[in-house]
């Protein structure tokens, strides 16, 4: 659908401000809040609390039924904004799969209960009394909030943890205690000098333990050096001696950056680094210039990528889409219907294939099919509720009743 790729209405949370602007030269008014999420409270009996949450939602899960990957990012509101900017950056040049991102805040005073392993020396116990509950907030998003997402939203299997600092701890503290919960990790500087050194010493013994443990970790640290840099290494030791072939993992230093500034940079790099084989863009090129031709090997890639992941196997939906316009662009109007009739019959449950399969029957000068995909479109649409879809597809309907009206232009004849 060439008009409305982007169209997904968001509640407000991180609205920027509303206040007027009077500048000269410069707008006025309240002007429009920009938005990229939306905020829930989740219930926890295991913490006895109510968790706060903001999920962004990339603009293809709106009219949309396919289930998506979940990103999950400890200290929230820190990291929200630059880990949905990454992700769907890097999705809109697939490198990566759209994701759904989950922003998990803390609550008041809590950060070091939540994210830190117990502590067993008397100097740590007196310097963090409240330290130790990572094992109740493990249990806190197996139990209760990757259930109450796939609840409420369509989720794939398929999640990932991000976590810096005492979060970059706990995510080390899931991998020594249960690897599977997550399918990747970024561990961002993780403060692995946590008691005194005896938490590392523990982890020597994860995969004796674990021995099949399968996933991604993308480890990073930054300029802190001293302990920081210590108990990486010491991790290192074990992921090169005991990690299993089943286990990928990359450890990359950033000295250029400090331990405020590094969030973003390893955010970015460690999505592209465990999605590094994701990208299908030669194959979506070839089908681009080749037609239907091109397709087996898209298809192989994604089988492929589906056996890896745990992904739906059929191609993307946004990638044939843009090929088949390609295909319409290049003036080869009758593959590009090819490409966008594929679409439909991986995606029967899209709206959006029908209008684009529209668009290609349109530009192929098959008037009448397309009118006659441009309404099923807007039935699936209107019974979906997506008002605004569907009046998007009215548009194109229109367009096309306006072609019709003039003789049918360039398909006069034909």
């Amino acid at each position: 659908m060439r008009r409305l790729i982007a169209a997904i209405l968001f509640t407000a949370v991180l609205a920027l401000p509303g206040a007027a602007v009077s500048q000269a030269g410069g707008p006025s008014g309240d002007g429009t809040p920009v938005v990229i999420g939306r905020s829930y409270t989740v219930p926890s009996l295991v913490l006895n609390e109510d968790r706060p949450i903001q999920v962004y939602f990339p603009p293809d899960y709106e009219g949309s039924t396919d289930p998506f990957p979940v990103i999950y990012v400890l200290d929230g509101p820190g990291h929200l904004l630059h880990t949905a900017g990454s992700m769907q950056f890097l999705a809109d040049n697939q490198r990566v799969p759209s994701a759904i991102v989950v922003s998990i805040n803390n609550t008041a005073g809590h950060r070091t209960r939540d994210l830190t392993p117990p502590v067993t020396d008397s100097a740590g116990r007196a310097a963090f009394p409240d330290a130790g509950g990572a094992d109740a907030f493990l249990r806190f998003l197996q139990e209760e909030l990757k259930p109450w997402m796939a609840s409420h939203f369509r989720v794939a299997p398929f999640s990932m943890l991000i976590g810096h600092s005492f979060g970059g701890l706990f995510v080390t503290h899931v991998l020594n205690t249960d690897p599977g919960a997550f399918k990747a990790y970024v561990a961002i500087s993780p403060s692995l000098w946590w008691d005194g050194g005896a938490f590392t010493e523990g982890l020597a013994s994860m995969f004796m333990r674990h021995p099949d443990a399968k996933g991604s970790l993308y480890m990073t640290m930054g300029s802190e050096g001293g302990d920081m840099l210590a108990g990486a290494w010491h991790f290192l030791e074990t992921l090169e001696v005991k990690a299993p072939p089943s286990f990928r993992w990359k450890w990359q230093p950033m000295p250029a950056e400090d331990h405020g500034s590094v969030p973003a940079r390893s955010t970015y790099d460690g999505l592209e680094w465990i999605f590094s084989e994701w990208s299908a863009r030669d194959r979506f090129r070839a089908l681009a210039t080749e037609g239907m031709a091109a397709y087996p090997m898209l298809e192989t890639h994604f089988a492929v990528m589906a056996e890896q992941f745990g992904f739906d196997p059929r191609p993307l939906e946004e990638g044939l889409n843009r090929a088949g316009y390609e295909l319409v662009g290049r003036d080869n109007p009758a593959e590009g219907v090819r490409v966008f009739e594929k679409v439909v019959e991986l995606y029967p449950e899209s709206a959006n294939a029908h209008d684009s399969l529209g668009d290609g029957l349109v530009a192929a000068c098959r008037l009448d099919d397309a009118r006659r995909e441009y309404g099923t479109a807007i039935t699936m649409a209107t019974a979906a509720g997506l008002t605004d879809f569907a009046a998007a597809y009215r548009g194109s309907l229109a367009e096309l009743d306006a072609l019709t009206a003039r003789g049918g232009g360039d398909c006069a004849g034909k």
